[in-house]
């Protein structure tokens, strides 16, 4: 029971800090084209992991409390902390981005966070999994 509320308290933490990057996101996606070629990919691969964040979490608060919740999940854990880790990542970038007025200054994903999206990409399936396999 105790690694199930870890998870779903990390599942939280993380669908926060994808509301705080979407909130971002949405706000700028429109100022140039540069900007929007940027952003728009990063708001469908956060967007598509919030889905499944909340269909971890509505799996861990309605399945039936006699049953075990989410034993995939809980056994394989790593792609869910990786997740988490990303989205760190991403959400201190879009806190250390510069702006003067209303005009953001530099690119605004680096290096770092190109690697936390990639990182994003490659759990997301075994998430996907581990979420079907637990919910049979």
């Amino acid at each position: 029971m105790a690694e199930v509320i870890g998870l779903i308290s990390g599942i939280i933490t993380m669908i926060e800090a994808i509301n705080k990057a979407n909130a971002f996101v949405r706000a700028h996606v429109h100022t140039n084209s540069s900007v929007r070629n940027e952003l728009v990919p990063v708001l469908a691969k956060i967007t598509a992991l919030s889905g499944l964040l909340q269909a971890l979490k509505l799996e861990a608060e309605f399945e039936d409390p006699y049953q075990p919740r989410l034993n995939v999940l809980a056994y394989i854990d790593g792609p869910l902390y990786a997740c988490k880790s990303a989205m760190k990542a991403i959400e201190n970038r879009l806190d250390r981005i510069i702006s003067v007025g209303n005009i953001k200054v530099g690119k605004l994903f680096d290096k770092e966070c190109v690697s936390a999206l990639k990182i994003i990409d490659e759990a997301k399936p075994i998430l996907e999994l581990a979420l079907a396999v637990d919910q049979k």
